[in-house]
């Protein structure tokens, strides 16, 4: 069950154009990851809401709603914020949600560890 709502992920997009029923599948996203990877780290309910509803809103900006980082009039330019692969670093919503992780966990989501075995000879 949505900690969140669209209503509250509103409030930190109020220049957004989603509606409610468009913002409602990216809660179930969000909802999902803080469940599996936050649930039973010793957050709060009120932590957990508060880190669902800006996970929600760095969904909304990766996908739907990319983030200006600047913007050009003459000869019109945009650049978005962010790169792939940078996880919750490509918007501001994203470094919200590291800062409202306790438990470090989610900026962790997506690294792997890579192991390198060396070969002494291929005879």
């Amino acid at each position: 069950m949505a900690r969140t709502t669209a209503a509250e992920v509103m409030e930190i997009m109020p220049d957004t154009s989603l509606t409610t029923a468009q913002i409602n599948p990216f809660i179930t996203v969000a909802t999902g990851i803080v469940t599996e990877h936050l649930a039973d780290c010793g957050m709060s309910d009120a932590e957990l809401e508060e880190v669902e509803r800006w996970l929600t809103a760095h969904i909304i900006a990766i996908t739907v709603e990319r983030q200006a980082k600047t913007e050009k009039v003459g000869e019109a330019s945009l650049t978005y914020q962010g790169n792939f692969g940078e996880g919750l670093k490509r918007s501001t919503y994203g470094e919200m949600v590291m800062m409202l992780d306790n438990c470090g966990i989610l900026a962790q989501i997506g690294k792997r560890k890579i192991k390198v075995h060396a070969i002494k000879s291929f005879s």
